[in-house]
């Protein structure tokens, strides 16, 4: 891999982790604020994960090999996540849970990367 891939690919991380504690703590508040019931939790989650490796993929990822680099964007991203929430929760669960939030991720990651590279392409 290239120098300039792997940059790529941590400042689309640290975007996206950035991103990812900004949506939670926003979330949190509003749902402190609002008495939102609980169901409303997982649904939001996903799509705050899903937000942010896009985004995180959309802002640094360039062409070529667009898919590949937000594959591991979202990889990347759905597993920092799992650990740094894990540890502020007193755990860490390598679930069936997990692993549909890793495949969402790398899922997102690639449409992401298949977009980024379509749209900066023609740019």
């Amino acid at each position: 891999m290239q120098k300039n891939t792997i940059v790529e690919i941590l400042k689309s991380v640290l975007l996206g982790i950035v991103l990812s504690l900004l949506f939670i703590f926003i979330f949190a508040f509003i749902l402190r604020q609002f008495s939102l019931s609980t169901k409303c939790i997982k649904p939001i989650n996903q799509v705050i994960k899903t937000v942010v490796v896009a985004v995180g993929v959309l802002v640094f990822v360039k062409p070529p090999l667009g898919i590949v680099k937000g594959a591991i964007v979202g990889f990347l991203i759905i597993l920092l996540q799992h650990v740094i929430y894990g540890l502020s929760s007193g755990g860490i669960d390598f679930n069936i849970s997990f692993l549909v939030d890793l495949i969402c991720g790398i899922i997102a990651g690639c449409v992401s990367g298949v977009i980024c590279g379509n749209i900066k392409a023609k740019y």
